[in-house]
C-alpha cells in the first residue's frame, strides 16, 4: 500500500513513518480542544477508561510524560484503541509522546486504524528504543466523519512501549468566506491555515502560466468591480531555478486550471510576474519587472485589470498596463501559491490581506 509522508515532526533519530493523506479542501471553523478521551490514562488505574485494550495494554503508574499514568504495551500483538467523531473536510492535528524501553525486536506503532482518507493510513512506527519520552505529531484533513486512534505491538514486538498524552484537536481554519483548494495537477495536495492575521499556504504545482494552472489558491467569490491587497511576508522552499515557484494575487473566472485568469506575482528571484490568460484555454502573457516587492495589490473594473505594487502597503505603483479580459461577472478574487514543481510543497506566509469583493 502506498503511503506518503507528511507535515511530520520529531524530536528524536527513532525510525518514524507518518502517511496522511489529504485530498478535501481547507474549511472555516475555530480551534478546538483535545477531542480524545481520557488521553492521558490517568482515568480507571490499570484498566484506563474510554479505551478498548488488549488484556496486556494496561495503565501504568511506573512512568508518564505528564501526570501520574500512561498506557503501557509490553506484548506483541495487543492493542488499545478509541474511535471518535470528526468532520469531513476540517484539518486536524494529532500526536503522541512514546517511551519504548528495550525494544530488541518488531515494532510499536501508533495510527489511525480506520483508513480514514480511504488510500493509507496515518502512522508512526517506533522500531527502536527511544532513550525517554517523544513526541510524535502531524497533521490531515479529515475526508470520513469518524476515525479511530490504535496503539499497539507487532507480532515480533519484544519489549515493553509506553504512551501518553493522546491529542487529536481542530486547527484553525481560515475565517469565513475564504476557501482554499488546489488547482489543477500539483502532485501533492496542499493546505492553508490561517492564525493571528497570518495566512500560512502550503503548495505544488509546476506552473501558474501556459494553458493551465497547478496551485494552491485561497479565494471567495467575487462580483463584478474587485480589489485584493496582500503582504508576502515568506517565500520558501520554491524551485531553484527560473520563477515558476511564485505567492501572490488573483482573480479567474472559475476554479478550472485553464480558466481565465489574471494574477499578481512575487517569484523566489525577487521579481514580480503579472500574469493574463484572456480565453479559456489560451496561453498565459506576461508583463514582468526586473525587482520585487512585498505589497501586491490586483484590480478589476467592469472588464479592466489592473496589477500595482509597493514596499509599505501605502504607496502603489503599477506594473505593465491594463489588461483587458472579457471575465464573468461572478468570479474568484484571493491568493494562490505554486512551488514550481509538482511533487514540491512550498510555504508562503501572507498578511495584511484585504480584499473587496
Amino acid at each position: 500500500m502506498k503511503k506518503r509522508f507528511f507535515n511530520v515532526t520529531s524530536t528524536s533519530p527513532v525510525k518514524l513513518a507518518l502517511a496522511l493523506f489529504c485530498t478535501a479542501l481547507s474549511s472555516h471553523a475555530l480551534a478546538q480542544s483535545n477531542l480524545v478521551l481520557n488521553p492521558s490514562f490517568e482515568l480507571g488505574g490499570t484498566a484506563p477508561t474510554s479505551w478498548t485494550r488488549g488484556i496486556a495494554a494496561v495503565g501504568s503508574a511506573t512512568t508518564a510524560y505528564q501526570g501520574t499514568n500512561s498506557l503501557r504495551i509490553f506484548t506483541n500483538s495487543t492493542s488499545a484503541s478509541q474511535t471518535l467523531t470528526i468532520k469531513s473536510g476540517f484539518k486536524y492535528e494529532i500526536s503522541v509522546w512514546v517511551h519504548a524501553v528495550d525494544l530488541t525486536a518488531g515494532k510499536a506503532i501508533f495510527d489511525t486504524s480506520d483508513k480514514y482518507d480511504g488510500v493509507g493510513q496515518g502512522q508512526f512506527i517506533i522500531s527502536a528504543a527511544t532513550g525517554g519520552w517523544i513526541k510524535y505529531s502531524g497533521s490531515f484533513t479529515a475526508t470520513n466523519t469518524s476515525i479511530t486512534l490504535r496503539m499497539f505491538t507487532d507480532s515480533a514486538f519484544k519489549g515493553t512501549v509506553y504512551f501518553d498524552q493522546v491529542v487529536l484537536s481542530q486547527t484553525v481554519e481560515l475565517p469565513n468566506p475564504w476557501k482554499a483548494q488546489d488547482i489543477g495537477t500539483v502532485g501533492i495536495t496542499g493546505s492553508t491555515s490561517f492564525s493571528s492575521g497570518l495566512y500560512t499556504i502550503k503548495g505544488a504545482g509546476s506552473a501558474i502560466n501556459g494553458s493551465a494552472d497547478s496551485f494552491q489558491y485561497v479565494h471567495q467569490i467575487s462580483s463584478g468591480d474587485c480589489d485584493i491587497k496582500i503582504n508576502v511576508n515568506s517565500l520558501t522552499n520554491v524551485a531553484n531555478i527560473g520563477t515558476a515557484g511564485r505567492a501572490g494575487v488573483m482573480i479567474r473566472e472559475s476554479l478550472n486550471s485553464n480558466a481565465r485568469a489574471v494574477g499578481l506575482w512575487l517569484t523566489r528571484a525577487n521579481t514580480l510576474i503579472f500574469s493574463y490568460r484572456t480565453t479559456t484555454g489560451s496561453s498565459t502573457a506576461n508583463f514582468n519587472s526586473s525587482s520585487g516587492a512585498p505589497w501586491l495589490r490586483l484590480t478589476r473594473t467592469g472588464d479592466s485589470f489592473k496589477a500595482y505594487y509597493s514596499s509599505n502597503g501605502t504607496s502603489w505603483t503599477q506594473l505593465g498596463s491594463t489588461v483587458t479580459a472579457s471575465m464573468s461577472t461572478n468570479a474568484y478574487i484571493g491568493m494562490g501559491l505554486c512551488s514550481g514543481q509538482t511533487n514540491k510543497l512550498a510555504t508562503a506566509v501572507i498578511s495584511n490581506v484585504t480584499a473587496t469583493p
